[in-house]
């Protein structure tokens, strides 16, 4: 995967090299690039510059469709790849843990809400900490607890399986299962 993006970066920094060396050059800037071009055309098109137009405009017409054909497919095969039956089955497990994470979250701020408000009506009728203690349970908050660190497993797990979907998704791409 480093490599790619390796590849992508260097890509990008050679377009953008590309585009500031032509700038500079329509802005007059000697460039090495115009002395180059200039031997292909009297080598490679006896001095005619509008053959060498043509010619390089073709070519470079190529390059870019062949890049650009290339480009598409490998959105299809990704497409395709992100879209296995396997991705889509562990796709459906990560949305079941996080959605289950989710309701976890959301029972345990309401028991800790639900706590806080017999707290909160024990000291407005004047019972001390230590009786509110002894008068709630205390397996309300460990309930709380105990919901927090489920929806922190859960959330890990969730977030397993999405790397196991990309390493699925790779090892499909690299073993050119895709279609």
């Amino acid at each position: 995967m480093t490599n790619k993006l390796n590849e992508a970066r260097l890509a990008q920094l050679a377009a953008r090299t590309l585009e500031l060396r032509a700038l500079a050059i329509r802005e007059g800037a000697v460039d090495p690039a115009v002395r180059d071009l200039a031997e292909v055309v009297k080598s490679r098109f006896d001095g005619d510059l509008e053959a060498a137009t043509k010619s390089l405009i073709e070519e470079l017409s190529r390059h870019v469709q062949t890049a650009k054909d290339a480009d598409r497919a490998a959105r299809e095969r990704r497409q395709w790849a992100w879209n296995t039956l396997t991705v889509r089955e562990m796709a459906a497990r990560r949305y079941a843990l996080l959605d289950e994470a989710e309701r976890c979250q959301s029972r345990a701020k309401t028991v800790e809400s639900e706590h806080k408000t017999k707290v909160d009506a024990l000291k407005a009728q004047g019972f001390s900490a230590s009786e509110i203690a002894g008068v709630l349970e205390l397996s309300e908050t460990a309930n709380a607890e105990e919901l927090k660190k489920r929806h922190a497993e859960l959330l890990a797990e969730a977030d397993a399986v999405w790397r196991a979907m990309e390493q699925h998704v790779a090892v499909v791409l690299a073993e050119g299962l895709v279609p």
